[in-house]
């Protein structure tokens, strides 16, 4: 219960609509699971948004920054 609920709130708090944001907090989630490391979890979510930033700088398309 705590995977999913944690998953709703993380795509909640980062104001996606639809399942971008929840699919994106499952898979925080596994990071974190997986070795029961919460830095694994940081870094997936840093390598996200490192890489939104990257996309969002060279195709001018800033909605998928947000």
């Amino acid at each position: 219960m705590g995977f999913v609920a944690s998953s709703v709130l993380f795509g909640a708090m980062h104001g996606q609509q639809g399942s971008p944001g929840p699919l994106a907090g499952m898979a925080f989630a596994m990071a974190l699971y997986r070795r029961g490391a919460i830095g694994d979890a940081v870094q997936a979510h840093a390598t996200t948004n490192g890489l939104l930033m990257l996309y969002a700088l060279t195709t001018g398309h800033w909605s998928a920054w947000s």
